[in-house]
């Protein structure tokens, strides 16, 4: 049974990967628009279309990886979510982490990407 549930190491590694880069991308866009961090706008630009892109990219990459891999395997990656950010949540709210977590959005999706066909495109 949990053979079917979770898919391959590598992927529930990188996903988890994902959920921590985006969440703290999530908590830096939290803090802007509470007024807390920073002013420049075009920052304030890259991090809300960060979290637009891995907003995008983690449901259209979920939906894709149900439909090539079998849906427990995606529900699998959901229980992953769940779990991963409950963790990281105990982790301190702290700036750098942010920042770090916003610019690994993009190089984490670019390593998740090729782990489903996209709906058969591929």
């Amino acid at each position: 049974m949990l053979a079917t549930l979770f898919p391959a190491p590598a992927v529930v590694f990188i996903w988890a990967a994902f959920i921590v880069a985006q969440g703290e991308n999530f908590r830096w866009c939290r803090m802007i628009d509470n007024g807390y961090a920073g002013r420049s706008q075009r920052v304030q630009a890259f991090a809300f279309a960060t979290s637009i892109a891995a907003c995008l990219f983690g449901f259209t990459f979920l939906v894709s990886f149900g439909f090539d891999q079998g849906w427990m395997s995606a529900i699998g990656l959901i229980v992953v979510s769940i779990g991963t950010s409950t963790l990281w949540s105990r982790v301190g709210n702290n700036p750098l982490l942010w920042i770090l977590g916003t610019f690994a959005v993009w190089p984490v999706m670019v390593v998740l990407a090729p782990r489903t066909s996209w709906f058969g495109l591929l």
